[in-house]
């Protein structure tokens, strides 16, 4: 009998150095990395906070990444059991084997969720459901076009325009003061809906912080106001067929996003839906990881990985 939760001394090894380092990829890339990062990234200066970020990956992910394999090797045991080999049966360290096994849980009790949902929608990729939603989409914006008015079809894109091009300056107002102080802006604005009769400057910290987002807001009021104006001067000097055109496109655009958006909020407020693809994802990697690491895990990461 072996140490830990082994019932067996008979493990299973890698095939291949690359289907490890597919799986170790697919470990560390989540959903974060896919969806957040871009996103985080343009919100914090961009090439500045991927430097920050690389240099994290260098003095923190790293020496852990290395440490985690170096115990796996040394003990060739799952979490709890490694800690016991190499430190004793009663040393605390497998509290920390606990909390990666707990992790594991906390982390695919979502993950079966989301991914079911991105099952759903590779199916219906497939099965090509944006069609009938394009053809929707371009009747719509026909009938837009065609009962629109000239200084319609020009307001409309120049709000688009104006939305755009003024984004990362309002951004980056938003981003000038501190989190907190948009946070006591919005408590005011909850105290002010039920008692409009009160001042902030009675709470010595919404009176700092209140005329700071105020200036701001007005900032950024200021900062959309010239950009549609300049949007609106860019259209009145195009011709009439031109902008015609661009707005029926926009409005394409703009419906299928609703209508693909309306499907994806439909799937994801659906409970029997999302168990059932959270379930089938939930049997999917059973399987996977009953197969054992070579067989299971490495032939999965070497399909499904590039496929990412």
């Amino acid at each position: 009998m072996s140490d830990g939760l082994d019932t067996t001394s008979t493990r299973g090894h890698w095939g291949s150095r690359w289907g490890f380092i597919l799986a170790a990829a697919g470990s560390a890339v989540g959903l974060g990395n896919i969806w957040k990062f871009p996103y985080i990234t343009g919100e914090n200066g961009g090439g500045l906070f991927v430097l920050i970020y690389l240099a994290c990956i260098a003095f923190v992910g790293l020496p852990i990444m290395l440490a985690e394999i170096m115990i796996g090797r040394a003990a060739q045991k799952q979490p709890v059991g490694a800690f016991r080999k190499l430190q004793g049966k009663d040393t605390p360290w497998t509290v920390v084997g606990w909390f990666g096994i707990v992790a594991g849980f906390i982390i695919l009790s979502y993950y079966i969720v989301v991914a079911g949902w991105s099952m759903d929608f590779a199916l219906k990729s497939v099965l090509n459901f944006t069609e009938p939603v394009e053809k929707v989409a371009t009747i719509e914006a026909k009938s837009f076009r065609s009962t629109s008015s000239d200084e319609q079809l020009r307001s409309y894109l120049a709000q688009i325009r104006a939305q755009h091009e003024a984004r990362d300056e309002i951004n980056a107002i938003h981003r000038s003061v501190k989190p907190s102080v948009w946070e006591k802006h919005s408590i005011w604005q909850e105290v002010l809906k039920k008692n409009p009769s009160r001042s902030y400057s009675e709470d010595p910290e919404l009176a700092e912080a209140v005329p700071l987002a105020q200036s701001k807001m007005a900032e950024k009021a200021e900062v959309s106001k010239q950009s549609l104006a300049e949007a609106m001067s860019h259209y009145q000097q195009m011709d009439i067929q031109d902008v015609s055109d661009e707005a029926e496109a926009a409005k394409r655009r703009e419906v299928i996003a609703e209508k693909v958006g309306a499907i994806f909020g439909a799937t994801a407020s659906d409970g029997w839906t999302s168990s059932f693809w959270a379930t089938l994802f939930m049997m999917i990697t059973i399987i996977i990881v009953a197969g054992g690491i070579s067989r299971g895990i490495e032939r999965a990461c070497k399909v499904l990985m590039p496929i990412l």
